[in-house]
């Protein structure tokens, strides 16, 4: 049996050798609260090299607990020690909950990814009313292509995309590309100042509580889908585009019916 000492006399790594196996393990406590284990088996090493041992190198049980010395290797005494196992104890429940909350997160993350829509998939279904009344669906809505684009006032990059995106509108809203804005602001008066202000003249609905951007995954703003009739996403664009420049106009165009 041997110990390797780690942390002072708190945590050690442990290869304890029974015939052909060895039991590879931690093991929590000290010499007054006694010891708690996890371990794990496996073959035994036949080398005597240090090196070869998978929890490290061997030290005897007398470096870690020096007979019934009533003294801890850090000097202080047993009962001084054990007045620190509170702030101790405090410390681990807070690592566990900083742990806990980590994996939560990953979760929330996790389950978002694999809602989010790409460029290839199947367009979520959806039904919205515009604000000029019109009905729009994935499948029907009054052209060749769909543009949806979520945004929000509060978004820099949205604002700074909207001039090009309402000049790209003007110039093919009558050659198959219909362009939708879904606006996620919290305030719809805010929304509604912005858009006559800024001569916006493509539709948009208003989405609050971003139920359709839920949908499609999104939760990064702005974001923008390219949906063909069939209901089929074709492109997806994350982050702000320039509407006008030819390398995005040939990703949309590319896509609309020859002749």
């Amino acid at each position: 049996m041997a110990f390797q000492c780690d942390f002072e006399n708190v945590v050690m790594a442990v290869t304890v050798g029974i015939g052909p196996i060895s039991i590879n393990g931690l093991v929590f406590g000290d010499a007054e609260t006694g010891l708690r284990t996890t371990m794990r088996g496996r073959k035994l090493h036949s080398s005597s090299n240090i090196h070869d041992n998978p929890v490290g190198p061997a030290y005897p049980l007398s470096r870690c607990f020096k007979g019934k010395s009533r003294y801890t290797k850090s000097g202080m005494t047993t009962a001084e020690r054990s007045s620190t196992k509170p702030a101790t104890i405090d410390r681990l429940l807070v690592a566990l909950i900083v742990l806990c909350g980590l994996a939560a997160c990953f979760g929330v993350y996790d389950a978002t990814r694999d809602r989010t829509v790409l460029a290839g998939d199947p367009s979520p279904s959806f039904r919205v009313t515009t604000a000029s009344g019109t009905t729009v669906t994935q499948t029907s809505f009054g052209g060749e292509l769909l543009l949806v684009n979520f945004w929000a006032t509060w978004c820099p990059p949205c604002i700074d995309e909207m001039p090009s995106l309402e000049q790209f509108h003007r110039q093919y809203r009558d050659k198959g590309v219909v362009v939708l804005g879904v606006n996620v602001d919290e305030a719809e008066q805010s929304y509604k100042r912005f858009v006559q202000r800024a001569g916006i003249t493509f539709d948009n609905t208003y989405d609050p509580n971003a139920d359709l951007g839920a949908k499609f995954g999104t939760f990064r703003y702005p974001e923008t889908y390219l949906i063909n009739r069939q209901g089929q996403v074709l492109e997806k664009f994350v982050g702000a585009e320039l509407w006008t420049s030819p390398q995005t106009v040939e990703r949309i165009t590319k896509h609309l019916p020859k002749g």
